[in-house]
């Protein structure tokens, strides 16, 4: 028994293993005769039987191991439940429908066998039936925890149990950094989906829709015509502009809500893809790649002239984890991010103004790909630093390293790192104070940021004149 990791491609080279396991037994069939090395391992008893039992095996591993992992959740003590169970249900199908029905004695008539065996024979059938049945609806009941075809997460609410009529009651909000930890603890020890995420999860892809778009460009539209958004009092003495790619489309709810209440005007642009903090594009790659750093050093400069045109006193920026993960050596990747996050941290600084750089939220799975009813929320936790979220630190690690160097030219720069409002002690929940944290992989639902506003009026506060 060999287990792998998830992350490990199949059937290259996931299935090598298995593979190259099945070779060597034919290639050493020979010996069964008692005449190679491996003869006493292939012809022993337990072998035997696990080979008399393969097919009952096989047929009952998948829903057996997919079953206990919704119920009892990850980890060896289920995959031994699970190893256990298999056997178990695969030697008691073998023993009364595999065996007997091999063990059948076919007459030379049909009719004349079914008119001697009638009994028997019906007997036999309704146990295969039977079997069948439970096998059946086994593998319906698996089939209907996991949710990976559905396209839009209304459907999700069937499957967690609750009802697309319930209505939502709006978030107080997250007061501070410390709320936000306490809701993100709260979140991780829920057994099941609270009821106020239902009309949250039927307005999720509507409101990302809505709400990104209006401040984000496309970086094939036309430049001199890029859209923003405005929010706060025209006449407001102190502007703080939001700009970089859609993650930081994404925090403007949250910088909105803080900011606009303390009379502060906000303004928001933003280009998909492309951010002002770094990039890991390669402008002298493939023609692909070099026409795409081309058009995100033009939507660069665009947004540097925006926060100058605006007369800003903050600039906040963000850019996603996507952006730095590029298909090069991670070494390179980090240089490369180090050096464009300086570069464009540079232009936008001036004299009387704040660059503040905001971490990205960490990625987790797309939530119609992970819901389960039996296993709740926890079936959508993720974690901080692994899986899409491998090279996260470095990036982190290579903007600090930038922030530092303009920062050491007089440049008012500042990195926060604002991990601490979606996880603890590395472990992210779907859920934050009974609302969805993000539907697809990387941009927090705007409900979800709005309800930021706390955490992030407090951790902008030192930069507030």
């Amino acid at each position: 028994m060999l287990a792998t990791d998830p992350d490990v491609a199949f059937p290259a080279p996931g299935a090598l293993p298995a593979v190259l396991g099945a070779t060597l037994v034919v290639a050493f069939g020979w010996s069964i005769g008692g005449r190679g090395p491996l003869a006493w391992a292939i012809v022993s008893a337990p072998l035997r039987v696990i080979g008399r039992l393969s097919y009952s095996i096989y047929l009952w591993h998948f829903p057996v191991d997919v079953s206990l992992r919704a119920i009892l959740g990850e980890g060896a003590p289920t995959a031994v439940v699970a190893l256990l169970t298999t056997l178990l249900l695969a030697w008691a199908s073998y023993r009364f429908v595999e065996a007997p029905t091999l063990r059948w004695a076919w007459p030379t008539t049909a009719a004349a066998g079914w008119l001697r065996r009638a009994p028997d024979l019906r007997r036999r059938a309704v146990e295969g039936v039977v079997a069948a049945t439970v096998v059946a609806l086994l593998v319906g009941v698996v089939g209907a925890q996991r949710l990976p075809d559905l396209q839009y997460p209304g459907g999700v609410l069937q499957a967690i149990g609750v009802s697309s009529g319930t209505p939502v009651a709006a978030s107080a909000g997250l007061p501070s950094t410390d709320a936000a930890q306490r809701a993100v603890r709260e979140a991780l020890a829920r057994r099941s989906w609270p009821e106020p995420v239902v009309s949250q999860l039927d307005r999720t892809v509507a409101d990302i829709e809505r709400d990104l778009r209006r401040c984000l460009n496309l970086i094939d539209s036309d430049l001199s015509d890029a859209r923003s958004c405005t929010a706060g009092p025209a006449e407001a003495e102190r502007v703080a502009v939001v700009v970089g790619d859609s993650i930081a489309a994404a925090y403007s709810p949250a910088v909105e809500a803080a900011l606009v209440p303390l009379g502060w005007r906000v303004e928001t642009m933003a280009f998909a893809g492309c951010s002002v903090l770094g990039r890991a594009d390669d402008p002298h790659g493939d023609d692909r790649e070099a026409a795409r750093a081309r058009s995100c050093g033009l939507a660069r400069d665009r947004m540097v002239r925006f926060a100058e045109a605006q007369r800003s006193d903050l600039v906040i920026a963000s850019a996603s984890v996507q952006a730095f993960a590029r298909d090069v050596p991670v070494r390179v990747r980090a240089d490369r991010w180090q050096q464009s996050t300086a570069a464009g941290l540079a232009e936008l600084a001036a004299p009387g103004r704040t660059v503040v750089s905001l971490t990205a939220p960490p990625n987790r799975e797309r939530i119609t790909s992970c819901a389960i009813r039996s296993a709740g929320p926890s079936s959508c936790e993720s974690d901080a630093s692994g899986g899409p979220n491998t090279d996260r630190e470095v990036k982190i690690a290579a903007e600090g390293a930038a922030i530092a160097d303009v920062a050491a030219r007089g440049a008012v720069v500042h990195q926060l790192d604002v991990t601490d409002w979606f996880c603890t002690d590395g472990r992210c929940p779907a859920i934050i104070d009974d609302l969805v944290v993000m539907y697809d992989e990387k941009h927090i639902v705007p409900a979800l940021s709005a309800a930021l506003a706390g955490p992030m009026r407090e951790v902008l506060s030192p930069y507030l004149r």
